[in-house]
């Protein structure tokens, strides 16, 4: 990895100091003119990382801003580019969690999200059936950090979208990253039905057929189930998930 992002992906300790600037100048009076360029090292370093892994993001509409936030709303990417941090997130992380990796991990998602342009129609898909996008974002997060050694001491309210694509990345016999990395070419609005896609060119991979339409339908309704906006509670184990996807498939 270039220099440039190097040490922010792979040395924790640099991460909780460059990461303490932002917080301190959201938090203490005096500090405020040191934030722009507090932003600029951490997000400078992230894009540079997300490039050399094969993920770059997309174009941001500058600068990143940093301002307040509803409580559970930590971060957010506009369909306009613009990429929005929450202050009262950043100061709270210190209090709760004693630490400010699941900043780190907040702003990979957001920056996923930024991969494309929005489709036109994208809240067609968002809105009834938000876990496609939202458990993409938040999976490929997962396995970013766990891969820079960023161990997060929270969950998020998408750990059930990212639990429908672990175990339908078990059904079909790949990783949730290698499952993840081939809907990462969709924008959002589109993952839904590149979902579908990347599952029959999966299943022709695995069998030498492609789903039939029948088929087609079965999971497309049990996909819609299980990416529904609003579900934040698991309701099965992950061997049950991936049981219905594969009775589904079969």
């Amino acid at each position: 990895m270039p220099e440039e992002g190097r040490r922010l992906w792979l040395d924790s300790r640099y991460r909780h100091v460059v990461l303490g600037d932002i917080v301190a100048a959201v938090t203490y009076p005096g500090r405020e003119d040191r934030l722009e360029e507090a932003i600029t090292i951490v997000d400078r370093a992230i894009e540079v990382g997300l490039a050399h892994l094969g993920i770059p993001r997309g174009a941001i509409n500058p600068p990143i801003r940093v301002e307040p936030r509803a409580v559970g709303r930590n971060a957010v990417k506009y369909e306009d580019c613009r990429l929005v941090l929450s202050s009262s997130y950043l100061r709270m992380l210190p209090r709760y969690y004693s630490s400010l990796e699941p900043a780190f991990r907040t702003w990979l998602h957001e920056s996923i999200h930024a991969r494309q342009p929005y489709d036109g129609s994208w809240r067609s898909e968002f809105e009834p059936w938000e876990g496609y996008e939202e458990g993409l974002a938040d999976g490929m997060a997962d396995v970013l950090c766990n891969w820079a050694g960023a161990i997060i001491p929270e969950t998020t309210d998408y750990v059930t979208y990212v639990q429908g694509y672990r175990t339908l990345a078990a059904a079909l016999q790949m990783s949730i990253w290698a499952l993840l990395r081939r809907l990462w070419y969709f924008p959002t609005g589109q993952v839904r039905a590149g979902l579908l896609t990347v599952v029959d060119e999966r299943y022709h991979e695995l069998t030498g057929r492609s789903l039939t339409a029948e088929t087609a339908v079965r999971f497309g309704r049990v996909a819609d189930a299980l990416f529904a906006t609003g579900r934040t509670e698991l309701d099965g184990s992950d061997r049950e998930v991936e049981a219905q996807w594969r009775e589904v498939l079969e």
